[in-house]
């Protein structure tokens, strides 16, 4: 600031002594005008048209998550847009219900047709509960027990390949204690080594059912991790814990 002051000054000197020698003035150059407000209509019709893309974008998801029939889609979203229902009110929660049970019923024969070909795959293993996994990396550390903390760094996806949640992202590892996350978790890492990285394959018993966490799984999805056991901790009250 004292740097940008002291310049400030020194410009002002200089242009006053080029005022009062008129040999060394320099041409005049036009202001500097401030940009022009923007245009109202304009500016309304630009975010208009960018809340609907989105709004666009967002739908394109819907269908491709949930099957949706676009041009039934498209005749509802107009009815709405002018207050019409082509169906009367106490019908919408028997057909809502219906149709998701259906969509979860979808899920789960995917799951399943998915964890029926991995099972298949060379380096796959299948425990009797179902849980599958593939050792990426063997370690040679300490295998933890159900009630041990433990520090691991993971990627969870959707058979797809949609990611759902990842400590790489978060740019750190996280702690947890075995016996309180999904079972499959529970039931891999309990087989793990300190310094073993896993791919695993989680049928919907083994993860959230029908009951997901968060609208990014669907219920009754099979997941799939890549897990590294970094570390088993000492046996001591993660910071949620002593609340």
């Amino acid at each position: 600031m004292f740097r940008l002051c002291l310049a400030a000054g020194l410009l002002l000197i200089s242009a006053a002594a080029l005022a009062q020698d008129p040999a060394k003035t320099p041409a005049k150059t036009a202001a500097k005008q401030p940009p022009a407000p923007p245009d109202p209509k304009a500016l309304e019709e630009n975010a208009s048209y960018l809340i609907g893309q989105d709004f666009g974008k967002n739908l394109a998801n819907a269908m491709k998550q949930y099957g949706l029939d676009q041009t039934a889609l498209m005749k509802g979203f107009q009815d709405g847009l002018v207050g019409k229902n082509q169906l009367k009110e106490e019908e919408i929660p028997t057909i809502m219900k219906a149709f998701f049970e259906l969509y979860s019923q979808k899920v789960k024969k995917s799951g399943e047709d998915f964890l029926a070909a991995n099972k298949k795959k060379e380096g796959v293993v299948t425990t009797k509960s179902g849980l599958q996994y593939k050792v990426v990396k063997q370690g040679k550390g300490k295998t933890p027990k159900a009630t041990d903390i433990v520090e691991v760094h993971y990627r969870g996806t959707l058979i797809d390949g949609t990611e759902f949640d990842s400590s790489y992202a978060q740019g750190q590892p996280i702690k947890l204690r075995l016996n309180q996350v999904i079972k499959g978790w529970t039931e891999a890492l309990q087989l793990m080594k300190e310094g073993d990285k896993w791919q695993l394959a989680i049928p919907t018993e083994l993860a959230y059912g029908g009951q997901p966490p968060a609208a990014a799984i669907p219920p009754n999805a099979a997941l799939l991790f890549e897990v590294e056991l970094i570390a088993v901790v000492a046996a001591s009250p993660l910071p949620f814990e002593n609340k």
